[in-house]
Parts: structure tokens; C-alpha cells; sequence
């Protein structure tokens, strides 16, 4: 369903379009976003804390491999994509334009941009860069 036009697949310009998890339809330009709820990092990065505490009283946390798997999987809030009208959450965002984010350049310029964020390891942006690179794959 998205969008190529006459570029090279694979190519860093190659265009795609953003599905609203909501009502499942595309979303133009001007009409949705890829959002992040802040309680959503604060909580992610409150149930981090509070397992940490737990595995370490514990003695579950004594190894290098220990330390990385709990970093890896950790509690962390979803970046989620809709249109204006289907986002019913009234709590503050962090929110990218889905014009802003139509291809592997716009997504390399934003990960440069978030990085600087220090709550970006609190949700799953990694993950949304996964589902890129898939449903580019798939065409």
C-alpha cells in the first residue's frame, strides 16, 4: 500500500506511508502523527527502577550478560502512530509529523535529533525503526 513512486527501493528517499493503529486507514500529510506519551516514559522508566531494585535484592543482577538482558528488555512506552482525530489522549506528547518521518533519511535525521533525548531509551523507537525497514522490504 505505500507509496515508491519512480525511486529505487532501498534507496534513503524511498517513500512510505503511515497506517493509524487506531482506525487502520493511511494517514496524509498534515492529518497524524508518530507520538510518544511523557507518563508513558515516566512510568516505563519507574517500573525500570523499581524491577531493578527487586533483581538486585535479589541477586539477579550480578553478571555482565544479567546487567545487558535486563537492559534489553525493560518496560518501555510505545510510540504510537494516528491520525489527529482518532488520538484521543489528552496528556502531553512528544509527536512527530507523519510528514516528517516518510522514509530511511527522515527516520536517520529524527534518531539523530532523539538521541540527544534523555528518555528516548525509555520507549521502543528502535522498534519503530524495525517496522520501517519491513514494510520497506516488503514491497
Amino acid at each position: 500500500m505505500a507509496e515508491t513512486g519512480q525511486r529505487r527501493v532501498g534507496s534513503l528517499s524511498e517513500r512510505f506511508d503511515w497506517i493509524c493503529d487506531r482506525c487502520r486507514e493511511l494517514i496524509a500529510d498534515g492529518t497524524g502523527s508518530v507520538s510518544v506519551a511523557y507518563a508513558d516514559i515516566q512510568r516505563a522508566r519507574a517500573e525500570r527502577w523499581q524491577a531493578m531494585e527487586l533483581l538486585l535484592s535479589a541477586g539477579m543482577l550480578r553478571t555482565e550478560d544479567d546487567w545487558a538482558d535486563f537492559l534489553v528488555f525493560k518496560p518501555q512506552a510505545r510510540w504510537t502512530v494516528r491520525h489527529r482525530a482518532c488520538d484521543r489522549r489528552s496528556r502531553p506528547l512528544y509527536w512527530i509529523p507523519v510528514e516528517q518521518l516518510r522514509s530511511r533519511r527522515d527516520f536517520i535525521s529524527w534518531t539523530s535529533h532523539l538521541v540527544r533525548k534523555p528518555w528516548l531509551l525509555e520507549t521502543d523507537w528502535v522498534i519503530v525503526g524495525a517496522e520501517l525497514a519491513v514494510k520497506l522490504a516488503r514491497r
